[in-house]
């Protein structure tokens, strides 16, 4: 899967410099000004935004990103009808999409926006290229387009202008080109400015927001259902939280290095445990993590088995438990709210 997030970026990047570099005719053609409403001109921006979107869903493509999976798909296809016509162009699209059809059943991790430092990386990565393709589209223009040659240092300010919708406005635009990319890479950073802001916010939303309603949820079944010296620390500010389908049984866990490592049973009624643990598993398996458990009590342990038996879900090699199953708890201590 790395591969084909490795095609869909270089197949990104050669959509986004061909369509932003390849020179416009000097004068407008008879075919394009009978067309309705710029319809050339609207063609390559659509086909730069969809360039550039390919490169920031290949990040997410390498993790194997369910939702990623479906909008590379659908960009593709937009791509390769925007293509129809100029079979030259439209051979790379339908090749990869035919991959990305073929490789669908390895893209099943669930988008979980729970990192604020991924996010920032991600927006600043998002950004960086955008300004490295602006940087180079600069570097390449003729001397005939502004009547002037620009230097790597020159080509980056006057990009990082362009972005922030301050312009240039020294340059005087002297080909039809020169006009295009100066529109073109000012549409380029808003884009690139509104993907790094969704990489970023959204973790942002999920700490502040969504995370305190799952963690007074889970205290509410606590409440209602905890039976165990560990369920105190299931909704610590550590954790985060699987919930059964319906709602009345939960999982605390945090992800260390692949692995889901989950504190003790599940807390909800004890009919239900054999069940929300397979679904935590399965989740667990769509993600590509080693489900773990510290501590389970022996019910919860043939609960497991015997669901797992019903359903194959629990596997051998997907779930572990961690210092064994325990007839009775033993005391918990302020350590384990760290687990």
């Amino acid at each position: 899967m790395r591969l084909i997030s490795l095609v869909v970026f270089v197949a990104g990047c050669q959509v986004l410099f061909h369509s932003l570099l390849a020179r416009l005719p000097s004068e407008v053609r008879f075919a394009d000004s009978v067309l309705p409403f710029d319809t050339p001109h609207w063609h390559r921006l659509a086909t730069i935004v969809i360039g550039f979107l390919l490169v920031y869903l290949s990040l997410h493509l390498y993790k194997r990103r369910r939702a990623a999976w479906y909008v590379a798909t659908a960009a593709m296809t937009l791509l390769l009808a925007l293509h129809m016509g100029r079979w030259h162009l439209a051979v790379g699209p339908a090749v990869l999409l035919g991959l990305l059809l073929l490789c669908r059943s390895h893209f099943s991790v669930r988008s979980e926006p729970r990192s604020i430092l991924r996010g920032l990386l991600l927006a600043l990565g998002i950004l960086v290229i955008a300004v490295i393709v602006g940087t180079v589209g600069f570097e390449l223009l003729d001397r005939r387009d502004f009547g002037a040659d620009f230097g790597l240092a020159e080509s980056l300010v006057r990009t990082l202008r362009q972005f922030a919708l301050i312009g240039n406005p020294d340059l005087t635009p002297l080909t039809r080109h020169a006009r295009w990319f100066t529109e073109a890479l000012t549409i380029l950073g808003a884009f690139a400015e509104i993907l790094a802001a969704l990489s970023f916010f959204r973790p942002v939303a999920f700490r502040m927001a969504t995370l305190p309603r799952e963690r007074q949820r889970a205290g509410n079944i606590v409440a209602q259902f905890g039976r165990s010296p560990y369920d105190h620390f299931k909704i610590g500010q550590d954790k985060s939280f699987f919930f059964s389908g319906n709602g009345r049984s939960f999982i605390a866990y945090r992800t260390v290095s692949n692995v889901a490592l989950a504190l003790g049973d599940p807390v909800g009624p004890e009919e239900e445990l054999g069940n929300t643990i397979a679904g935590f598993v399965n989740l667990c398996r769509h993600n590509g993590w080693t489900a773990a458990f510290l501590i389970m009590s022996i019910r919860a342990t043939s609960s497991s088995q015997v669901s797992g038996r019903s359903s194959g879900q629990t596997r051998p090699s997907t779930l572990r438990t961690i210092v064994g199953a325990q007839p009775e708890y033993q005391r918990a201590t302020g350590t384990l709210r760290h687990c």
